[in-house]
């Protein structure tokens, strides 16, 4: 079943209540990003308004972070969220693994453009959740890198049972093909929360993936 996560990182920052709202019911999840301006070139969401959101919403969470071990302890974690960190930010990713499943937290690792997947399968294989960027991260509304379905199925074809969020540049265009090669999960951002009717764009997404 493919399931809608949606982005807060391009929701109007002024109003983050109204644009929750406006979506309430019509996705399945809500994403959300936490930058510290080190990993990547933005800040983005602070733990405080993660701390915010409401436990009707089943969370996921995405650190661009350095020191992600870390930050994770300043989140009050759910148990039943998802939180992808990117292995490579920190030395020893299996501990990092092993606390947050030990929390009830579901463990995923974010994977870059430019992170080499065949020489890192044994890192891969400690968890069955990914989120495959499909943009450099940092900043919403760019395309989607012509990468990102190969390296989908490449994770789908080692990892059949993994489940595969994709992230970055998401919209109605690319939807079924990103479907095709693996993704279980969409991750719409700009497409979403740039128009002004939201059952709109989420039923074709929808209707799309039928």
């Amino acid at each position: 079943m493919i399931e809608i996560a949606a982005s807060l990182q391009a929701a109007n920052p002024l109003d983050i209540a109204a644009e929750l709202t406006s979506i309430e019911g019509l996705v399945d999840r809500l994403h959300l990003d936490i930058m510290d301006g080190h990993m990547v070139p933005n800040l983005a969401l602070s733990t405080d308004l993660v701390r915010a959101i409401p436990d009707t919403w089943q969370r996921d969470l995405h650190l661009m972070v350095e020191k992600p071990d870390v930050v994770a302890e300043w989140l009050d974690l759910r148990a039943g969220d998802t939180l992808y960190f990117h292995p490579y930010a920190i030395s020893s990713p299996e501990k990092l693994v092993s606390s947050l499943t030990d929390r009830g937290v579901i463990p995923g690792f974010a994977i870059n453009l430019e992170y080499d997947l065949p020489a890192n399968f044994a890192t891969l294989a400690l968890v069955d959740h990914f989120l495959v960027m499909g943009i450099t991260p940092g900043f919403s509304g760019k395309h989607m890198d012509e990468k990102t379905t190969s390296r989908i199925q490449w994770l789908r074809e080692r990892f059949p049972q993994a489940t595969i969020a994709v992230d970055g540049g998401v919209n109605d265009k690319n939807a079924l093909n990103l479907i095709r090669v693996g993704a279980n999960i969409l991750v719409v951002g700009s497409y979403l929360f740039s128009t002004a009717d939201r059952k709109v764009a989420i039923d074709h997404i929808r209707d799309i993936s039928l």
